[in-house]
């Protein structure tokens, strides 16, 4: 799909493009024959069940975790870790089922409980782009008063996810380009392929919003732009160690804009910035039922955080094999098997990768604890925090604590 696109956009590399394309055929041809023409769930999970096992990154994957993503922690440090997060949170995520299931008339089921959730607050297909862009207008003045600085510069465009790429990205994601020039700038991709997980509810799309936008967007660009402090060129380049320090930052993101929202809400005289976020989200209905869908919608993707972590680990480990996980993870948590399994399975491309969410994000999340332990302003703190680039974690969180104790 993204050889035809490549073709269709610069014919002169027509005769390349089907040599490369040839490649591929021989390379699926050395496959079993009926090999899946659809990579979603329906195609592959019987495939996996079948044929999936050991895939031989036992005695590399340790090295991994160390050398390529600065993990402090071992494989089972983070399996461990990731189940006592798991056990602590299931609880709440149940109280939060049950309360917003009763309030629908649903079955206090996950899955039940997301539909209704989503169809609630339904943005149609056509317009998701268009909602989002409206919503961040909103949203940038506040997070930009509570949370984090953003550089007067900051320019990130919303695009939906193409049809060669929504394998690659289920949900949402974001590409930065021009780093090291002076106009630096993101693209935001909304997936809205309904065969994948798209986020189609307004709680979904807030929340996509707040992790991509102003966790990963802004991490990209104050980075890029020096912006409150100018770190060393070596570490604005992004290689694997960006993705602890990124994905750390926008997990936490999540959390961090709930209890604003809840915040902003509360108030008496709310700033005109403040007003016209609450009064757009009312569009929709009550501002108190989008906070609780948001805080389901929260904790549920906590808790795929902490199951990509204990995935990653088993499967990697060959403690499980991707089936034998997904039917795990299903049955303990009550997410269905198919959004468990397009949240994990596209992550055995990266072992590794995974638990970078929760492992740094709560990492990222103690010193935030200790910041305003010490009395130190918190949006200085992640202002700084999405402007140290991408070093190695043992670096990057000494930097933290080094404001921490000046």
């Amino acid at each position: 799909g993204i050889l035809s696109v490549v073709k269709e956009e610069a014919p002169e590399f027509s005769d390349r493009i089907e040599e490369i394309n040839g490649i591929i055929r021989e390379y699926r041809g050395t496959f079993a024959s009926g090999m899946p023409e659809e990579g979603n769930f329906d195609a592959v999970f019987p495939v996996l069940e079948e044929k999936g096992g050991d895939i031989g990154r036992k005695a590399l994957y340790p090295e991994i975790l160390k050398n390529i993503y600065g993990y402090h922690e071992s494989p089972e440090e983070i399996e461990k870790q990731g189940l006592y997060y798991l056990e602590m949170e299931l609880p709440h995520l149940k109280d939060i089922v049950e309360g917003l299931a009763s309030d629908y008339g649903v079955e206090a089921e996950l899955s039940a409980l997301a539909k209704a959730v989503t169809e609630r607050s339904n943005i149609e297909k056509s317009k998701i782009v268009d909602f989002i862009n409206l919503l961040r207008e909103r949203t940038l003045p506040v997070v930009n008063e509570h949370l984090v600085e953003v550089n007067p510069d900051y320019d990130t465009r919303v695009t939906e996810t193409p049809s060669y790429l929504v394998n690659f990205l289920p949900t949402a994601a974001m590409n930065p380009f021009n780093d090291f020039t002076e106009k630096p700038f993101n693209i935001f991709f909304v997936t809205t392929d309904e065969k994948r997980s798209p986020p189609a509810g307004a709680a979904d799309l807030f929340q996509v919003l707040i992790h991509e936008e102003y966790g990963h967007c802004v991490n990209f660009s104050n980075t890029s732009k020096g912006y409150g402090v100018r770190t060393s060129l070596l570490a604005r380049i992004p290689s694997t160690f960006s993705l602890p320090v990124s994905e750390g930052i926008s997990f936490n993101r999540e959390s961090e804009a709930l209890e604003m929202l809840k915040n902003i809400a509360e108030k008496e005289n709310p700033t005109p910035e403040e007003a016209a976020l609450l009064d757009y989200i009312r569009e929709r209905g009550s501002i108190e039922q989008f906070i609780r869908e948001v805080e389901f919608i929260v904790v549920k993707w906590r808790i795929i955080r902490f199951l990509r972590a204990i995935g990653d680990v088993r499967i990697n480990m060959h403690r499980q094999s991707v089936a034998e996980f997904v039917k795990w993870a299903s049955e303990k948590t009550g997410l269905s098997q198919n959004l468990i399994f397009d949240q994990i399975f596209i992550f055995q491309t990266s072992p590794g990768y995974a638990p970078c969410y929760f492992i740094a994000g709560e990492a990222l999340r103690a010193l935030q604890r200790r910041t305003i332990e010490a009395g130190k302003d918190i949006r200085e703190f992640n202002t700084l925090a999405s402007a140290l680039g991408f070093p190695p974690r043992f670096i990057y969180e000494k930097q933290l604590e080094e404001f921490i104790q000046g």
